[in-house]
Parts: C-alpha cells; structure tokens; sequence
C-alpha cells in the first residue's frame, strides 16, 4: 500500500444541524492487487475518510474503492473512471453521510 494525499472536509451538513462537533480526515493510496487467483495485479485507488466523533468517543469509517489500471491478463473487466471525478465522488459521499440514530452511540 502507498499512501499519497491527506485532507480534511469540515463541511458536513448533517453534523452541523446537530451541533456536533466532529473531525474528518481523507486518505488516499494506491494498492495492487489481484481477483480471486489471478497472477494480474490491477492498480487501485484506496480512498478513507475517517469521521471523529468526540463526543461519542467513537469513529465512523467510510471506505471506497477505484481501480485506475487493469492489469494484461486480469479477470477484471468494466471501464475506469478519471481519479479527480472519482475523489469527487468519495468527498460528495463524506459530505452527505448522515447519523439518524444518535442513539447507536450511547448516550
């Protein structure tokens, strides 16, 4: 795994609605690996947002995979999206996450 970029979004609506206090942070890597029993190892972009929630004394973790390269002689198929407009994608799920149940923390 290699680690390449860091940043936090402090946007997230549905937290700010219930005065929640909380920290987000995105990582994002690059992984090869292979499906099933393939010698092919395809690149895949690993993406990590790690939702604090101090006041819970918990963590929320959203993670999302992208493959950028399909390796010669892989079983993977399908089409591959642009990294920018996939890292759009991953902050626009972060930023719409939402807790309905504030009671699954505690109180």
């Amino acid at each position: 795994f290699q680690f390449h970029h860091f940043f936090e979004i402090n946007n997230i609506k549905s937290f700010k609605k219930k005065n929640q206090n909380v920290h987000v942070s995105i990582l994002l890597g690059t992984q090869k690996i292979s499906k099933f029993n393939d010698n092919a190892f395809n690149s895949v972009n690993v993406y990590l947002a790690i939702i604090r929630l101090p006041a819970y004394e918990t963590d929320i973790l959203i993670s999302f995979n992208h493959t950028t390269e399909i390796a010669p002689g892989s079983s993977s198929t399908g089409g591959i999206l642009d990294s920018q407009e996939t890292l759009n994608y991953f902050s626009n799920i972060v930023k719409s996450f939402e807790v309905r149940d504030w009671g699954l923390f505690g109180n």
